[in-house]
């Protein structure tokens, strides 16, 4: 079917085979059946791609066919940031996230479309789309809260979210402040440290038995840097009988990526392995497994699990398969995949300190590579 071709044209782009997969793709939105979620897939393959020329021709079509449908709208905004088109891209953005009073039935669909503008690099309209709706709704601050933490100091984030402690489930407060943290650009103050283990202590005490607000609680501890407190919270989780199945594979796996190292890197293999039995082979999880394999010197398994994660690209993975390469000795493969991962935003990402760790020694090791260039 024609869904299936498209499916399997991203498949192939995503596993390196470019031209044939765009190929494919012209050949299918060529048609004259061809439907607008068609035309909308190949515009996003050719600009993720870097190939915003060839990209135009088919957004083009879809402001002819659907000018304000929201993947129009997007797909408009990301080809006039790659053209370096300001005023393009403000119009699209504007028209995405038009001025108007919001009710309670078209504010959470707002706030979906700022969400998107956020995604796509556009924090400063997503913050303005959200001010609103965070003055309706204790969601409205926590998805606010999410998106200032890009672009503003840290207190900014840390202020919606008190306003909303209570008032929320602690599961969701609690993922609402590992999104601030996570994605935050400045350091954590000791100032917010003691705020944010104020609210955990007092989080920790009011629900005891939370099996979700303790994963949450244990993934926040490790954002923070606090290791071993995370390890000792995950494996009180797997020692116990409270977890359901998808739980207990999420713990596995995030207890084998804070063990990914030569060490411990055998008891982390086993945690992954079994995270991949009850969740599959999701792409989240084979860029850990990649890591773990490194880790207990399998690099030729490492180097085809972040392959096949990468089916699902990020900077983070990418930074992975520098590293990987790097460890593998394709130490020009290696840089590749660095400016790769940088051109994605890497250094706009939050990184574990582990990974810091890795991007030091592998920038140590790249520089060489880089002065001969």
């Amino acid at each position: 079917t024609i869904v299936e071709r498209v499916i399997l044209a991203g498949l192939r782009f995503r596993l390196g085979k470019r031209y044939s997969a765009r190929d494919e793709l012209v050949a299918i939105a060529s048609s004259p059946n061809a439907s607008i979620s068609v035309t909308t897939k190949i515009a996003e393959i050719l600009l993720d791609d870097d190939d915003p020329r060839s990209a135009r021709k088919w957004i083009e079509r879809l402001r002819g066919e659907a000018p304000d449908a929201i993947p129009t709208l997007v797909l408009s905004a990301r080809l006039a940031q790659a053209e370096g088109d300001d005023a393009q891209a403000a119009d699209a953005i504007g028209r995405l996230l038009p001025d108007g009073r919001l009710t309670a039935e078209n504010a959470r669909m707002m706030a979906e479309r700022a969400m998107l503008a956020d995604s796509i690099g556009f924090h400063e309209a997503a913050d303005r789309g959200l001010a609103e709706y965070a003055t309706m709704s204790p969601e409205g601050k926590m998805l606010r809260a999410r998106v200032r933490a890009r672009q503003r100091p840290m207190d900014d984030s840390l202020a919606l979210l008190a306003s909303v402690l209570g008032k929320v489930s602690p599961a969701a407060f609690l993922e609402a402040l590992n999104a601030v943290v996570r994605q935050s650009s400045g350091a954590i103050t000791g100032e917010q440290r003691e705020q944010i283990s104020t609210w955990l202590a007092r989080l920790d005490r009011e629900n005891p038995d939370s099996t979700e607000v303790s994963i949450q609680m244990a993934t926040l501890e490790e954002a923070r840097g606090m290791t071993d407190a995370a390890e000792r919270r995950y494996r009180d989780l797997l020692d116990g009988d409270r977890l359901t199945r998808i739980q207990t594979g999420v713990v596995a796996a995030n207890l084998g990526w804070l063990l990914a190292r030569p060490e411990r890197a055998e008891e982390a293999v086993a945690l992954v392995d079994r995270a991949v039995q009850i969740l599959g082979p999701i792409s989240e999880l084979l860029d850990t497994r990649a890591l773990v394999r490194l880790a207990n010197n399998q690099k030729i398994l490492a180097l085809e699990d972040i392959r096949d994660a990468l089916l699902v690209p990020s900077a983070q993975k990418y930074f992975h398969l520098a590293v990987i390469q790097a460890e593998s000795g394709d130490l020009d493969a290696a840089a590749g995949a660095l400016d790769e991962a940088r051109s994605r935003g890497l250094a706009d990402e939050r990184i574990s300190d582990a990974d810091a760790a890795r991007l030091e020694a592998l920038e140590r090791r790249l520089a060489p590579v880089a002065e001969g260039a």
